[in-house]
This record gives structure tokens, sequence and C-alpha cells, in this order.
């Protein structure tokens, strides 16, 4: 798999064909279920090649780094941009009609209305949270801090023993 021309080849030292192939898959789907069924192969040939050569394994880190770069890329998309999502009505897809700069309905040139299947863009907030969370956790990040404390705000004595004791005979 090469990248940009110039670039160095990122596998440069994979030479077997299936083990490029699979590299290539995982770098695109971040899934070695999903890697294995495009290049048709067992799986359990990945971790055979993870065990018993280093520079595949080195290779198969940078494949999974770019898989979750895709990953990434598309929560990113979905946050940000959103997905169309079909509008049914009476369990058929609904059309929206066209309309001109003026307002006015576009007619092709049988004088029809143009119309073209109708969508709302969905957005995922969950996604636009975790994304927060992970790029900037100090302002967006989870704040729970568990504090314990003895009446009146002192300290506690934890006393650990190898023995167990009753709590009458434990020193305080």
């Amino acid at each position: 798999m090469a990248g940009k021309p110039g670039s160095p080849d990122p596998f440069g030292k994979i030479r077997h064909p299936k083990k490029r192939a699979f590299l290539a898959a995982m770098a695109n789907t971040a899934n070695v279920v999903r890697a294995a069924e495009i290049v048709r192969m067992d799986r359990d040939n990945h971790y055979l090649w993870l065990q018993k050569d280093p520079d595949y394994a080195a290779a198969f880190e940078i494949a999974r780094m770019r898989g979750v770069d895709v990953l990434e890329a598309e929560a990113v998309r979905r946050a940000h941009e959103g997905v169309a999502k079909p509008i049914f009505h009476g369990g058929k897809r609904a059309i929206d009609v066209v309309q001109n700069p003026d307002g006015s309905v576009k007619r092709d040139a049988a004088g029809k209305p143009i119309g073209i299947p109708a969508a709302v863009r969905e957005y995922s907030d969950t996604l636009l949270i975790f994304m927060l969370k992970g790029r900037n956790p100090a302002v967006f990040g989870d704040r729970q801090k568990q504090e314990h404390s003895a009446p009146g705000g002192g300290g506690i004595t934890l006393v650990v023993r190898s023995v167990l004791q009753p709590p009458e005979e434990i020193e305080t």
C-alpha cells in the first residue's frame, strides 16, 4: 500500500502479497474480521503472522492506527456534517419538489415538476460529545472527584493486617 507519491511505503518490509493486502484492508476498515473477508483469508493467519513476524507486527500497528483514523474521520463527519435519512409517508418514499431560486417549481422539458427523494439531515450529538471529551478533556471531560475524610474533615487512618483480627483488638 503506497501513500502519496514520493512518501515512504509504511509496509515496505512486507513483501508477501496476502499480508500486504490484509494490511491495506485493515487500514481502510479498522476491523480484522472485515479485512480478512476482503482478502479472502482466514483471520487466524493474521494472528500467526503477528506472533512470528516482527516486521508484520510493526506494519500491522501502522495499519491499525490508520484504520482508527478512518473511523475518527467518519465520526467527525456524522457529528459535524450529519447523515441524510430518507422520509417515508404512508409506506412510500416522500418526494420533494425542486424549486427555482425565485421559489417557483422547477419543471422538466415536458412541463412536469421535478422531484427528488425527500430526506432530513440528522446529526449525532453523542458522537460530538465523545469527540469533544477526547480532544479537549480539560474543558469537556467528566469531572468526577471523590474524597474521603473522617468526621470533622480529618484524615483517615488505615490499618492493613495480614491476619484477620476482631475489630476490638485493632489498635487505633
